[in-house]
């Protein structure tokens, strides 16, 4: 903006200027006139200079400096041909060094366009590593936790497994239990059974001496040789039995309930 007006200004006051000098004006207005000029370069010197850090030809900054110094000096001096040249020499100068100073900037642009560029893709680069340590995180972490709920369903498979057989073998260990305690009280009652058949008589009827050779049925369960022992007090006497009866008597030492047997005299 601030260029601009003073290139308008230049595009005003230097037709006045050279109005000035080929109609004969008066010589204090084209001194003013000058003098403005000088105002103006001295203004658009100051700006390249305030603008011109990034440019590197101090040559030209110099060469400048020179003109504008002689344009001022002819100013000063009243010889207006020859400070119009030098302001059509500085012109080309300035002209150059915002030249300069537009490349310049342009390089400076593009630059850092790039450099934006590249920390951007940095930056990208940056965040898909990010992403891909997440998302192998999260991967690690869910096979982690499949695999710690395999082992916990595992163990609880063991754990169900050992219970039921900690159960099947209470249920064996109880079955064998009952069992035994069934076939003990069966054994309880069969001696009691046995011995409340010993305190029992085995026939009939009762034996008196005058029995002999008698018929008598069997109540229970017994022996030739206890049979001998009860009648007649002597087990011996079984083969005196088991002659009589060998019909009926297959074993001597089974003698069967409800067998009818003849018992030899005593």
């Amino acid at each position: 903006m601030k260029n601009k007006t003073i290139q308008h200004v230049f595009a005003i006051t230097m037709p006045i200027f050279l109005v000035a000098m080929l109609t004969g004006c008066s010589d204090e207005v084209t001194r003013k006139l000058a003098l403005e000029r000088v105002a103006q370069a001295r203004l658009e010197l100051k700006e390249v200079r305030a603008l011109g850090v990034a440019v590197s030809d101090k040559e030209m900054y110099e060469l400048t400096d020179k003109k504008f110094i002689e344009g001022k000096d002819n100013v000063d001096n009243e010889d207006y041909e020859r400070a119009q040249k030098c302001w059509e020499e500085f012109e080309v100068l300035i002209g150059r060094i915002k030249t300069d100073l537009k490349d310049a900037k342009n390089t400076a642009s593009n630059a850092e366009k790039k450099a934006q560029e590249k920390k951007d893709q940095l930056a990208a680069e940056q965040q898909a590593l990010l992403d891909q340590q997440k998302r192998d995180a999260a991967a690690k972490l869910q096979a982690e936790m499949e695999a710690r709920a395999r082992a916990e369903a595992e163990a609880a498979k063991a754990k169900s497994e050992l219970e039921s057989e900690k159960q099947s073998k209470a249920d064996l260990d109880a079955k064998a239990a009952a069992d035994a305690k069934a076939k003990a009280e069966a054994d309880a009652k069969a001696k009691a059974a046995a011995e409340a058949s010993n305190s029992k008589p085995i026939l009939v009827d009762v034996f008196t001496p005058d029995m002999a050779n008698k018929t008598v049925i069997i109540k229970h369960a017994e022996t030739l040789s206890k049979i001998a022992r009860l009648v007649y007090n002597n087990s011996e006497r079984w083969r005196d039995i088991y002659k009589l009866n060998k019909k009926v008597i297959k074993n001597p030492n089974v003698i069967q309930p409800g067998m009818k047997l003849v018992l030899p005299p005593k």
